[in-house]
């Protein structure tokens, strides 16, 4: 989540739009659980088809449809609203709890008109990427803001827009809005017919944040999953004070197949299926039903089933004890 901001001058002639670059991540869908991660999200951006666009949400969704419009130099609206759709969409069926989610994805495009004015086009997955069009009314400035913290910057920038410079006046309003979900540098486009002005500003936190690193383990993701459950096929790395977890997740079932690294010792799991620790001179083969077998390279084995214990020993058997032995059975045959 972040935000963006568009203030139009004198109806429309003209106009700025502006952003932050803060990424932040937010567990559980629980707005108390909301942790800083960085600043380095570039998410307003001048595109190789000739528009300037917004892009932002859940960020892997949003870089997904900005290297679209990209590589395609994309320029038609309709255009970009039907592409991002289907991408949402296919994100979308990967994960269906997106759908309990909100701002998955904001995308804020300015256009100029034939009046030689400037619009806003506004379109998100609430709307199913219906374009929606804001613009000002003639001789009259307005300012329209989405995303985190957007009443705080849309009252900033209404107080002190026309009393001092534009510029000054945006690094007021994002300041005073900077949290976990927004902040970093500060992008503003001088929108002109011919291109933009752009100029970069820190925007500085009032308050300590809270950070991912400092609250919540170092986590790393692999694989999309397989759509089945919502963790298989999935791979999660965790670093945490103490240990280091690594877990895959079974595709199509999700079952866990996890080494965890501790300062308490070792553990590994796996939810059915076989569990084999090799190497050149040895073998352990446990199967999920409930058989264990030791071998060595030489042919020796050691293998305990729910009927019985097998051992075939190629080469000697010693056997020692400063105590008794005892054997005992419905029968022993000794050969």
């Amino acid at each position: 989540m972040s935000n963006v901001s568009f203030v139009f001058l004198d109806g429309g002639k003209q106009a700025y739009i502006s952003a932050d670059s803060r990424i932040a991540t937010i567990y559980n869908n629980n707005p108390s659980e909301v942790y800083h991660l960085h600043d380095n999200a570039q998410k307003l951006k001048r595109y190789s088809g000739g528009i300037e666009a917004y892009i932002s949400g859940i960020m892997d969704i949003a870089d997904v449809i900005s290297k679209n419009i990209e590589v395609s130099k994309m320029s038609n609206i309709l255009e970009i609203a039907q592409m991002s759709k289907e991408i949402y969409n296919a994100f979308l069926l990967k994960d269906p709890s997106l759908k309990d989610r909100k701002c998955n994805v904001q995308i804020l495009i300015p256009q100029y008109e034939d009046d030689m004015t400037w619009s806003a086009i506004y379109m998100d997955e609430s709307n199913d990427f219906q374009p929606c069009t804001w613009r000002a009314e003639p001789g009259k400035n307005f300012v329209i803001s989405f995303g985190s913290g957007y009443r705080i910057t849309e009252r900033v920038i209404e107080r002190y827009l026309g009393r001092e410079d534009i510029h000054n006046v945006l690094l007021k309003a994002y300041t005073a809005a900077a949290d976990e979900k927004c902040g970093g540098v500060l992008t503003c486009y001088e929108l002109k017919p011919d291109g933009v002005v752009m100029s970069f500003t820190k925007i500085p936190d009032t308050r300590e944040l809270k950070r991912n690193k400092d609250y919540r383990p170092n986590i790393i993701k692999h694989g999309e999953g397989d759509g089945m459950t919502a963790t298989s096929g999935k791979y999660i790395e965790k670093k945490y004070n103490g240990g280091l977890s690594q877990t895959y997740y079974q595709s199509n079932t999700g079952r866990e197949r996890s080494v965890l690294l501790d300062d308490s010792g070792i553990i590994t799991t796996a939810d059915q299926g076989k569990y084999t620790v090799r190497s050149k001179e040895f073998q352990f083969i446990a199967t999920e039903n409930g058989t264990y077998r030791l071998s060595l390279s030489n042919g020796s084995s050691f293998e305990l089933t729910s009927s019985g214990l097998d051992i075939d020993i190629q080469g000697n058997i010693n056997i020692k004890a400063t105590g008794n032995i005892k054997m005992n059975g419905s029968r022993i045959d000794l050969n």
